[in-house]
């Protein structure tokens, strides 16, 4: 059995979980990861049946063809199947992506599409679709000397703040490219993909800090607009903002949650500036948005010294 910490929790698991940090504390497990057969067939009596997706109560079941099938339980439990001939690299993406934020939607967190950064004793976080360039700020932001407390999956409590996650960014090729950073011992997060687990610094740990401002990141319609907006979110738009990238929000229903997750989201929508930020669909510069961000971050008077420079004063 392996011991990991993320996300506030402790992992035990027969499955190797890199990146997750081990972890030798002598703390109870939270969270039991163990490979066992998961009914092909689903789940009896589901609230919501969708195509690989079945939910009820405090149950999620996940088939993904060709590479496992999941039973995440009661917040406490992930159930791994795999696929003959499934790679391993491919069983453990799943693990830590959907069952990952099944787990954390079950125990009550908002769980949000985004990546967040470590900014004046907070918390900055980057929401957005796949492909929108979340990971690839976040990146930009490390190689500027951030800290980068999660990518992807964000995990937000009751009292507006995040939980940190663990220690990588996956970023595609040209995103590499973009960064200059050579791929070269770099592990494929799926084999059958061109998507590299870019390893952090293994500082993480137990933190907790609240969110100073969430930026959704958009790619404009408008060709050859050719440079970056911003747009303040207010009132109702930040709530539906929030609701939207929502991670795997199709679990809300099925478990019950969606009257506590549209509380979590008027919370935080009422005590956290948001920003639309779009940019051209022809040109995407990770640098330039990264600078704009921080300039914007400047103007609502947060400190934006990097987390070393922070650490020398």
């Amino acid at each position: 059995m392996n011991k990991y910490f993320a996300y506030g929790l402790v992992f035990e698991s027969d499955l190797d979980l890199t990146p997750l940090q081990p972890f030798a504390d002598e703390r109870p497990v939270d969270v039991h990861v163990r490979k066992a057969n998961v009914s092909d067939q689903g789940i009896e009596n589901p609230g919501v049946s969708l195509p690989y997706v079945q939910i009820k109560d405090s149950e999620v079941w996940l088939n993904i063809p060709d590479v496992c099938r999941l039973l995440i339980s009661d917040g406490e439990q992930i159930l791994v199947d795999p696929c003959k001939n499934a790679d391993e690299q491919s069983v453990r993406l799943f693990v830590l992506g959907s069952a990952m934020g099944a787990i954390l939607h079950q125990r009550g967190f908002l769980v949000l599409h985004a990546n967040a950064i470590y900014v004046d004793d907070g918390a900055v976080l980057f929401a957005g679709i796949s492909g929108a360039g979340k990971s690839t700020t976040a990146a930009v932001l490390h190689q500027m000397g951030y800290r980068v407390l999660s990518d992807d999956v964000v995990a937000v409590d009751e009292y507006g703040c995040i939980v940190g996650g663990f220690p990588q960014i996956k970023l595609w090729q040209d995103a590499l490219d973009q960064l200059k950073i050579s791929s070269e011992g770099l592990g494929q997060i799926r084999l059958q993909v061109q998507k590299f687990s870019f390893p952090l610094p293994p500082d993480i740990q137990d933190i907790r800090l609240p969110v100073k401002a969430i930026y959704f990141l958009e790619v404009s319609s408008k060709q050859g607009q050719g440079k970056l907006e911003l747009v303040k979110l207010e009132g109702i738009e930040k709530f539906e903002y929030l609701n939207e990238h929502t991670y795997r929000r199709q679990f809300m229903a099925g478990l019950g949650l969606k009257r506590r997750h549209m509380g979590l989201c008027s919370k935080i929508a009422a005590n956290t500036p948001m920003t639309r930020l779009m940019r051209p669909p022809d040109r995407f510069s990770a640098t330039e948005l990264a600078e704009l961000v921080l300039e914007d971050l400047r103007r609502q008077g947060l400190s934006v010294l990097p987390a070393a420079e922070e650490r020398q004063e």
